[in-house]
C-alpha cells in the first residue's frame, strides 16, 4: 500500500470511528454477523449463532426466523430484538406486547452501568448479548466491513446461495421453475380447500377463505377466527346492511364496550352500537378480544374495518347467491366485477370510525387484493366443478403489486434479477413465495445444507 493509500486508509477509519453507533448501525452489525461466534451472553451462557434471522423492516421484532445452539447444546429458533442499552426494552414497553412474545434474545450495543434483565409478557426471561465487546473486527473498521447491498437492506434478507446456480440458468429455464413450483403451490390451495368444502360446506369454506384473505399475513388468524364464530349463514338471516355490520364489528371486538367516541364518525358507531347493545349479551363468549388485532404499520385503506364493511354487504342474501353462483360456474369474470363493485355509504369514504372521510371514494376490494383472492380462494372454489377453466384463469393472471414475502423471495433467490414481463404472472409470483417458503424459511443455517441448489443443478442442460 502506497503512502497515499494508508492515508486515506488511517482518516476513513478516523471518521468511521468518530461516529457514535445507533441502533440501525447494530442492527446492521447483527445483519451481517460482524460479531463474534459463539457469544457470550451477560448471564455467562455461550451460544452459537446458526442465523442472525431476517431483518424486519415493520412492526415487530427486529429479526425473525433467527437460529441459535445454546449452551446445553440444543438448537433455538425465534425472532431477535436489538437496542442500545438494555433498559430500552421497557422503555419501548416490549414486556406488555404480545408480539415480542417469540423473541429469544436480546441484542444490546453495550450492557450499560446498571443491570437490567427483560421479560416477555408471558414473563419469560431473555438473554441478553452485548455486542461492543465482541465484534469480530474492531470498531473503528467496521463500518469498512459492511458488504450487504442496498437491496439486501431493504429487503431485510441477504442473497442466497443459490443465486449462483440461478444465474446459470437461462430466463425461460428460471420462469418454467418457478412456475411449476407455482402450479404445485395452486394444486396445494385447491387440495385444502376441497378438504374443507367437505367437511363445512362450499359456501362457509368459501367465507372462510374470504375472511383469511382479508386479514393479509398480520390479521389472518384474527379473520379466520371472527368467520368461524358468525358463519354466512347467521349473516344471511339479516337482510339489513347495519344489522350484518353490527354483528360483524361487535363480534370482532371493534365496537366500544361503553362510551361512544366523539368525533366526524360518532354517527355512524352510534347506529351500529344502538343495533349491537341489544344482542350482545348473546354473542358474549364468542367475543374476540382486541388484543387479536395486529394495526401496526397498516396502510389506512387496508385497514380491517374496510374489509368487515365489504365482508358485510358481500354477506346480502341476494349478492352472496350471484357471488357463490359466480365461482361455482368458473365465471370469475362475474365475481372480479361483483367484488370491484362493493360500495358502502361509510367506508367507501373512512377508514376508521373516526377519520375523515376521504375527496373520492375508495374501493373496499381493490385490483391489487384480486390476485390473492384468485389464487387462495376463488380459484380453488371454481375447481371443485371446473377444474380447466380454474387452472386457466390462474395461469392467465398476472399480480400487478409486488408484496413484501415476493419482495424477500425475489433477492434471497434471484438478487434482484429480472427475468422480464412473464415475472409478473401470478403463477410465477407465488411459485418464488413457495420456493421461499419450502427451502429459505425452513434453513436455519444460513443455506449451507440447503438442497434447493442441487436441484437448480439438475435442471441445468435440461430441458425443463
Amino acid at each position: 500500500m502506497s503512502n497515499s493509500s494508508q492515508y486515506r486508509h488511517f482518516l476513513r477509519l478516523k471518521e468511521a470511528e468518530s461516529v457514535p453507533p445507533d441502533e440501525e448501525f447494530v442492527q446492521r452489525v447483527w445483519f451481517e454477523e460482524l460479531y463474534q461466534n459463539p457469544l457470550m451472553t451477560l448471564e455467562g451462557e455461550e451460544i452459537r449463532m446458526l442465523q442472525p434471522g431476517f431483518w424486519n423492516r415493520g412492526a415487530g421484532p427486529d429479526f425473525s426466523h433467527a437460529a441459535l445452539i445454546n449452551g446445553r447444546g440444543e438448537m433455538e429458533t425465534g425472532s431477535v430484538e436489538v437496542h442500545l442499552q438494555p433498559l430500552a426494552w421497557r422503555q419501548h414497553h416490549h414486556e406488555d406486547d404480545s408480539f415480542y412474545n417469540q423473541v429469544m434474545l436480546h441484542v444490546v450495543w453495550n450492557a450499560g452501568p446498571r443491570g437490567f434483565f427483560p421479560r416477555t409478557r408471558e414473563r419469560a426471561s431473555l438473554r441478553q448479548v452485548a455486542l461492543a465487546g465482541q465484534l469480530s473486527v474492531p470498531l473503528a473498521e467496521l463500518r469498512l466491513h459492511f458488504q450487504s447491498t442496498p437491496l439486501e437492506r431493504s429487503s431485510g434478507v441477504r442473497i442466497g446461495r443459490c443465486r449462483r446456480a440461478l444465474d446459470a440458468l437461462p430466463d425461460r429455464q428460471v420462469l418454467h421453475l418457478l412456475q411449476a413450483a407455482g402450479e404445485h403451490r395452486f394444486e396445494e390451495k385447491r387440495r385444502c380447500f376441497a378438504l374443507r368444502a367437505k367437511a363445512l360446506g362450499v359456501e362457509q369454506s368459501l367465507w372462510l377463505g374470504l375472511a383469511e384473505a382479508m386479514g393479509y399475513a398480520r390479521n389472518r388468524d384474527a379473520f379466520r377466527g371472527l368467520g368461524q364464530r358468525l358463519p354466512v349463514r347467521e349473516l344471511l338471516t339479516h337482510k339489513a346492511l347495519e344489522e350484518r355490520e353490527a354483528l360483524l364489528f361487535g363480534v370482532a371486538g371493534f365496537l366500544p364496550s361503553r362510551r361512544l367516541p366523539s368525533g366526524t364518525a360518532a354517527g355512524h358507531t352510534k347506529k351500529l352500537w344502538e343495533l349491537w347493545w341489544r344482542q350482545r349479551a348473546r354473542w358474549e363468549p364468542l367475543l374476540l378480544p382486541r388484543s387479536v388485532w395486529n394495526l401496526r404499520g397498516i396502510r389506512p385503506l387496508n385497514r380491517p374495518e374496510r374489509r368487515l364493511a365489504a365482508l358485510a354487504l358481500l354477506s346480502d342474501p341476494a349478492c352472496w347467491k350471484h357471488f357463490c353462483e359466480g365461482v361455482r360456474q368458473a365465471d370469475l369474470a362475474r365475481v372480479q366485477k361483483t367484488l370491484a363493485g362493493l360500495r358502502h355509504e361509510f367506508w367507501s369514504r373512512h377508514c376508521t370510525f373516526d377519520s375523515r372521510a376521504t375527496a373520492t371514494e375508495r374501493s373496499l376490494i381493490g385490483p391489487s387484493r384480486w390476485a390473492g383472492l384468485l389464487f387462495n380462494v376463488l380459484g380453488p372454489g371454481a375447481a371443485l366443478e371446473h377444474l380447466p377453466a380454474a387452472q386457466e384463469w390462474v395461469g392467465q393472471a398476472r399480480s400487478p403489486l409486488e408484496n413484501k414475502a415476493n419482495h424477500s423471495a425475489t433477492v434471497r433467490l434471484l438478487a434482484g434479477r429480472k427475468l422480464g414481463r412473464e415475472q409478473s404472472r401470478l403463477l410465477v409470483q407465488e411459485g418464488l413465495i413457495q420456493v421461499y417458503q419450502d427451502f429459505c424459511l425452513r434453513d436455519f443455517e444460513q443455506c449451507r445444507p440447503c438442497e434447493f441448489p442441487g436441484l437448480v443443478g439438475q435442471i441445468q442442460g435440461s430441458e425443463f
